[in-house]
């Protein structure tokens, strides 16, 4: 009989102990909620949030913008290094200097591109950065988002066709694309608490 009762109540021992250690592991997934986030921001490039664009191809169905001679013509907008560009058209290329504060752009080297003067300023007032992205977790891994960039200048709006990046946010909420931190703060406006569902 006292077997009998020793063996029953091992079982019952068992089965809290099973039940303790099932709370607590629940406990643990669902104490920290993720804090998620869409960002849909677009805003001037400065010399921070220039370094994420660097090397990265912006293309743009006209080149008008930069001379009347290229106005059917598709460009490609490349920035080697901050205060340098390059700008492809047709197959050749131009570069030159930019000043990323004014958006002044001088080219250098017309690199054989109709309409192009060397030395010739062109100055865009507006130079922007848009960034896209759905469901970026705070501190988490990065999410495939939309990056384009955005310039104005009298009579001329391009926006680039857009390219795909990793967008991530870091846990003090800055903008994160392809692996460079910028100035730009997220406004939270995806799903909150989560976190064990």
């Amino acid at each position: 009989m006292q077997q009998k009762h020793r063996g029953k109540m091992m079982r019952y021992l068992v089965m809290a102990l099973v039940l303790c250690c099932s709370l607590a592991l629940f406990a643990c997934s669902s104490g920290e909620d993720e804090v998620v986030r869409d960002v849909n921001s677009t805003v001037a490039v400065d010399q921070n949030t220039v370094a994420a664009i660097t090397n990265q191809p912006f293309s743009f169905p006209s080149g008008a913008a930069f001379s009347p001679a290229l106005a059917n013509t598709p460009i490609t907008l490349r920035f080697p290094t901050p205060t340098t560009f390059a700008l492809t058209a047709g197959g050749a290329t131009a570069t030159g200097n930019v000043t990323i504060s004014s958006a002044n752009f001088v080219i250098l080297a017309t690199g054989g591109i109709q309409g192009l003067t060397a030395n010739q300023p062109i100055f865009f007032p507006t130079f922007n950065i848009s960034i896209n992205a759905t469901g970026a977790q705070v501190g988490g891994d990065g999410v495939n988002g939309q990056v384009s960039i955005v310039l104005i200048r009298p009579g001329f709006s391009l926006t680039s066709a857009p390219i795909t990046s990793t967008i991530a946010i870091n846990a003090n909420g800055q903008l994160i694309i392809d692996g460079v931190t910028t100035t730009i703060n997220t406004t939270p406006t995806g799903a909150t608490g989560t976190g064990g569902q």
